[in-house]
Formats: structure tokens, sequence, C-alpha cells
């Protein structure tokens, strides 16, 4: 005989008290109650509206896979354990999910509501399970809403092919951290993946690549597997998949690359191109001179066809024509793009860029349509009726929001899911990726309204997550690079407040987290300390560095520092690094090394290991990169400078601590990254003063030692100034005092070792000793 919960039933009091319940994203409003309840696992679910009917199929298909109730459909109302319905006078995308005795009540403004509350309930059983058959789930009241209406994951399916199961896994992935947009990525130049039934040779040969790029098309030799490489969508699977995302509260938004990214295309139809022949399906990674010819009316044909197929394959209103990384070398020499030129009235190549695009533009519109493209569609100007997606930072989606145009941030530097997760990724066990580091904090950190002034905040939709994946050749490893910096993404879409990074991860382990074990999907466990052991720590920290990433440089420094004494460590930014601290202050083993914009979440990390040398003294000698290139308010990164003295006097309380005053950027010396920002400069120092103050330490007005000629220098136009000799002279003058008399350090003393000092980029293993390469 089936058992159901009844409501005599559900209202028996379990005698244990169930754990404070965690949510991620963080929900609008949380009440919870004293009372537990206790739901068999066969418990079932009544749907109100019969709308609701595949919503409830679908959750009963994850959470059995899971083995969370509930098991299947109740006859009556009276008997469900779980009771959906929707009511329309709350948002869509609104739910409100009651739990009361063990019986859940969960109500949507639209049949996605009631999934993002699915989705909720699925977190509160993971937390709930006491045994195979039962779980106990405390009173709670949920009243939730998202911040933003556009909540978006990439998946690159160009570079790599994934099956159909394998992209509605994904999209279960996505779905299940309330993300309402899966931007396709269809088309590149290493293959074309989508079955467009006028041009068949787009798959007949687009979708085939004869091998693939082995190592890091940077900095490895240049070689191949040798292995072919081919896939894609017939429109019939298309279909299905699109239907099969609505059912999960998800669109699709298809991206059909022009007029770059186009070997694969140039290779099926080589009268497309400016050459009209000699293209291949690419095997290497990158950006390639290959491009549509902008200046040939078969072109454009081309593309409105493929057009008119794509928009009755995807229902939703946007179309993706990417629009990115499109040299324009082929159309100074083609007759038919010149002659397009000088027709149009054209002032250049990239003008020519812009009429492609403004063409295409008023084409989809002719379809009901709107066009997406990545920020470099900007450059030439688009009507307001197109979406810009921010990819190179912040800058274009603040132009595109004052111009009108309506925005979806997804920057590099903060959600780039193709890069590092650790600063230190060899050391760590991270696959071969892109460039550059995303921690799960800095996707977490980032604020979408920064730098938008309030009357255009309208205009930024919201946020994605982009995951290319040149190396990332399988279904497994997609999913590593996306978890868990995803739920990061999620909760800076979904949640109106941003909370603090270690409430976030303290939520993220507790819920999120075992619902992806639950279901068993494949993330990076060494945010969670699953793969950073003592002995593994021990065994990293005798390793040697070969030359790497400045911050991967910076980290296992760092872990080398905990295996000695250090008397006096310097933390600062790029300007103190060129110094020999340790001939300056010849009775001291001095450590320096520069925490910079992008170093300081890793510095956060290794601290206790710099911290198990017991430094007499530590200067955080503050520079103008951790201002600017972080992208960090200046409350926030005093917030982490206290988290860093929190750290200091609870493992080495008898260490000095000494704060130095940020540098004001002289006029004479302003490179184009620090115009303007004297004024933040002068803000930064205010708050640091004030700080010090608060906390008891010294604060060190050094800069102001500085403020003439012959004590700075512009280094390079990519970076701003650094010290001449002249310079590092005025600082050792004004910090000796302290180090002689304001520590407890006793000059002199016998190094315990060498003194380690280094300018911050690239790190050899020279004699026992690292020096600059």
């Amino acid at each position: 005989m089936k058992r159901v919960i009844t409501l005599a039933a559900a209202a028996m009091l379990l005698s244990i008290q169930a754990p404070a319940l965690d949510i991620v994203p963080a929900p609008s409003m949380i009440r919870e109650g004293d009372n537990t309840g206790i739901v068999s696992e066969r418990a079932s679910i009544w749907c109100a509206d019969k709308g609701l009917k595949v919503q409830a199929s679908n959750f009963l298909r994850n959470t059995l896979a899971s083995r969370a109730y509930p098991a299947g459909m109740a006859k009556s109302e009276a008997e469900a354990a779980l009771v959906l319905r929707t009511d329309g006078n709350l948002a869509a995308e609104q739910y409100r999910l009651s739990v009361s005795d063990g019986r859940t009540i969960i109500i949507g403004g639209s049949p996605s509501g009631v999934w993002w509350g699915l989705q909720t309930l699925e977190q509160i059983l993971s937390q709930s399970q006491t045994g195979t058959e039962r779980f106990a789930i405390r009173d709670v009241d949920i009243d939730d809403c998202p911040r933003f209406g556009y909540r978006g994951v990439h998946m690159d399916c160009g570079r790599h092919f994934f099956s159909v199961d394998e992209v509605k896994d994904f999209i279960d992935l996505a779905s299940l951290h309330k993300l309402n947009t899966l931007h396709w990525h269809l088309t590149e130049d290493q293959g074309w993946r989508l079955e467009i039934k006028k041009y068949p040779k787009l798959t007949e040969i687009g979708s085939k690549r004869a091998e693939s790029r082995v190592g890091h098309h940077y900095k490895s030799a240049e070689q191949y597997d040798g292995i072919p490489h081919e896939g894609f969508y017939t429109q019939k699977q298309v279909k299905e998949i699109v239907a099969y995302a609505a059912e999960r509260g998800m669109t699709i938004i298809p991206e059909i690359e022009m007029p770059g990214h186009a070997s694969a295309a140039l290779a099926s139809y080589p009268e497309l191109g400016c050459a009209g022949e000699g293209y291949q399906v690419q095997r290497n990674w990158g950006v390639f001179p290959e491009i549509f010819c902008a200046g040939k009316e078969s072109t454009f044909e081309f593309i409105e066809n493929v057009l008119d197929e794509v928009c009755r394959l995807f229902p939703g209103e946007y179309i993706h024509i990417g629009g990115d990384e499109s040299p324009r070398t082929a159309w100074q020499n083609c007759p038919h793009c010149q002659k397009r030129i000088a027709d149009e009235g054209l002032a250049s190549e990239a003008e020519l860029q812009s009429y492609l695009v403004r063409r295409v533009e008023k084409y989809l519109q002719s379809k009901g349509r709107k066009l997406i493209g990545w920020d470099e569609v900007l450059e030439g100007g688009v009507s307001t009726s197109s979406t810009i997606m921010s990819w190179r930072g912040t800058e274009g989606g603040q132009a595109a929001a004052k111009a009108g145009n309506d925005v979806i941030m997804c920057p590099y530097q903060y959600f780039y899911l193709d890069y590092y997760q650790s600063f230190d990724p060899e050391g760590n066990g991270e696959p071969l990726t892109y460039i550059g580091t995303n921690t799960l904090e800095r996707c977490h950190s980032f604020v979408p309204y920064e730098g938008i002034p309030e009357a255009d905040r309208v205009h930024i939709l919201g946020v994605q997550g982009n995951n290319w994946t040149e190396y990332t050749p399988d279904y497994a490893h997609l999913q590593q690079m996306a978890l868990p910096r995803l739920a990061a993404i999620a909760e800076v879409g979904w949640s109106e407040k941003q909370a603090a990074y270690a409430d976030f991860k303290g939520r993220l382990d507790h819920s999120l987290r075992k619902v992806w074990d639950n279901r068993g999907y494949n993330y990076w466990h060494f945010e969670f300390g699953d793969l950073l052991k003592p002995a593994a720590l021990a065994q990293l920290a005798e390793s040697t560095t070969a030359a790497s990433e400045h911050h991967v440089g910076r980290i296992n420094l760092f872990r080398r520092m905990g295996a000695g004494r250090n008397e006096i460590v310097f933390f600062g930014d790029s300007i103190t690094e060129r110094g020999q601290w340790s001939e300056w202050f010849p009775g001291a083993n001095v450590v320096n090394r520069g925490i910079g914009g992008d170093g300081i979440p890793g510095l956060i990390d290794a601290l206790p290991l710099i911290l198990e040398g017991k430094p007499e003294a530590i200067f955080i000698m503050i520079g103008v990169n951790d201002l600017i290139f972080s992208r960090r308010s200046e409350e926030n990164l005093v917030a982490l400078y206290s988290e860093m003295l929190d750290m200091i006097e609870k493992v080495s309380p008898e260490t000095k601590v000494y704060v130095e005053s940020c540098l004001p950027v002289l006029e004479s010396l302003n490179t184009e990254w620090l115009v303007g920002k004297n004024q933040r400069i002068v803000k930064y120092n205010r708050l640091l003063r004030s700080f010090a103050a608060k906390r008891g330490i010294t604060y060190i007005d050094s800069w102001s030692a500085l403020q003439q000629d012959g004590s700075l220098q512009r280094l390079y136009t990519g970076d701003g100034i650094h010290l001449t000799p002249a310079g590092y002279q005025k600082v050792v003058e004004v910090l000796s005092p302290y180090i002689k008399g304001g520590s407890r350090f006793k000059s002199p003393v016998k190094p315990a070792k060498p003194g380690v000092v280094a300018h911050g980029g690239y790190w050899q293993k020279d004699g026992g000793v690292f020096n600059p390469l």
C-alpha cells in the first residue's frame, strides 16, 4: 500500500531540532520557526493549476535521482505534502514558500516562479534528510524575488561539441541556480554546430575539424592530437532542447558569429570570404583573420537566410550576433569591401563593420527580434533597441547604459569561467585552461551597478557567466569549471543585498553543495578544503616553482615563507617591489611582496602560512593597484585589510602592524588608466587613516615625501608609476624609525635565511633564492 502523508500525520512534531536553513542565492526574506515536521519519502504533490504538472514531474525526476521526496502525484490537496499554485498578483518570477508541520506550499507568480520555489525546496530537503525514507523539515516562510530579470550562463559548443543530453543536463544545472537564460554559442572558427537546411555544407563540412591543439596556444609548442572532432545539432534536436529549457524556466539565446569567428562557415562556403578560397575549419585556438566579406551582397543574403531559420527555431526575443574579435585586414585589400566603403560613404573598415552590424540589426527588427552583441558593436554605433554584453570590463556596459542601450554584465575579470579557480593552479591540481584567475570570492565580489548612475541603472538587465571551451574537452570538465563559481554569479544576479563572502561561502557549503553531491555533479572541491590537506601543503612548500603567472609566484612564495623566520614582511604593490629591502635593512630577514588588486584574495588565503614565521613586523603598504585594478570600492578594500588584521591578531599577536598611505598620483605622471583617480585615492587614504586609528595601529604617511621630481617615474604605458632609486631612499628614511624603535625588532639580528627580495611578476628557483626573470 502506498504511504502518503496526511495533515494529521504532518502535525506530529519530531523531538529532534532541525538545523537552521541555508539557501543560495540568498532569498529576499526568510523567517524560520521552531517546530520541525516529519515527511515521508513517499509523500506526494498536488498541483492546484493544471499547468504546473510539468514543473511537478520535472521536480520529481530531479529529486528522485537524488533520493529526495516526493514520489508521486497526490489524489487530492488534503493528502499532499507539497502543494503548488500560481497567483497573478505576484511578480512572474516571485515565489512564496511556506513549510508548516512538514507540509509545504509554494505559490508563484507564474510557472517559472513555482519552479524557482521548487529549486529552493530541493536545497531545504538536502539539509533535512534524516534517513532514506524521511525528512525533518523546519517550519519556514520564504518570500523571494530576483534582483535582475536576466540571469544567464554561456555554453560554448563551437570549440568542443556537447551531446543533446549534456546540454539538457547543463540546463538542469543552471536552473538549479535559478538562472533563467542559456546563451548557446553555436558557431565558431573551430566548428559550426547548427543545422541550416538551406546551407547543408555548414554541417557537412563546417561541423568537422581534423584535429585539435594540444597544450596552451600562447605558451606551448604548436602540436596537435591527430583526433578528428565533429558534431552538430539537428533542427529537431534544437526544438527539443528549447522546449526542455522552457519547462525549467529558461530561455535560450543562440549566438551566430559575424563578421569574425567565421572560419568554419567560410570553409563550407568559401565564396562568402574576401579571398574566395583557401579556408579551413581551424584546428588551433585564438583569433583568425578569416571573416565574412562585407562587400558582397551574397554575404548578406546568406546571413539573412541563416537568421530566418534561427528565428524559427528559437522563439525568444534575442538573437546574438557576436561582433567581437574581427580583424579587418582582409577588407583592406578586398575590391568588394573597398567599393562598399566608397558607395556607402564610409570612412574606414571599422565603419564597414558598423555598417554590417546595423544592417543585420534592422533585419532582425523586421523579424520582431532584438540584436545582442559583445561590447565591440558599440564602436560603430547601434540603435538603442540593441542589447550589449559587456565582456571587456564594465566600461562598455557603463557607456551603453548611458547611451540608452540595455546591458548584460559579464566582465572577464569576474565572470569568465574558463579562467583558473585558484592562484596556484598547478599546485592545486587544476587542469589546463586559458589565462588569469577568477576565484569564487572574486566572482561573488562583483557589483553590477558600480560606476552606473542611478538614472542609467534601469538599463542593466542582469549578469552572465561565460564558459569558453578551448580547454574544456568534455562535460565533466565543463561542470568543474562552472562549479562552484556559478553559484556566486547566481547570487549576484538574484539577491538584492550582497552578502559578505564568508556568509555566502558558509551557506553554499551547507546547501547547494549537498545538492551537487546528490545529483552527482563534478565540481572543484578545493574551495571547500577537500584537496589541500596539511601533508599536501607541506609537500607543496618544498616544491620548485617554474616560471609562471605572477599570482602563482606570489602564493608559492607565501607558502615557503611559513617554513622559516621572517623578521619583517612588506605587503605592497609593484611600486614597492623593485627596492633592495634586505640591503637597506641588513639586520632583518626581509620579505617583500605585492598584493595588488588581483592578489588580495590570495593574500588572505596565504596569510596563515606567512604568520607561521611569526614576523616581528608587517607593513601593509597600500598601493594604487589595490584601488584601481581590483575594481573594489574603497570601503570594501578597507574591510579586507580589517580581515587581515583580525587574522594577524589571532595567529601572531606579537607581530607589530603598520599601515602606509596610498600614493596620490602626480598629474605629470598620469597614465591613461590613472586619469581622474586621485579623488578616489584621497578618499581611500582618509578611510585608511580612520581604520588605523580605530584599530590602534600606526598610519605612516610615507608618500608625502615623494611628491617631487626625481622620486617617481613612469615605467611603461600599460602600468602606472614606480619609484626611482631616490624615491626608494626616501621611503627607507621614513620607515627606518619604525623598524628600529617602533617594533620589537632589535638590530642587528642574524637572518634565519637569506632575504627574499624580487620584483613581482615571474619567479624561478636560483640557488635557493627567488630572482626576477
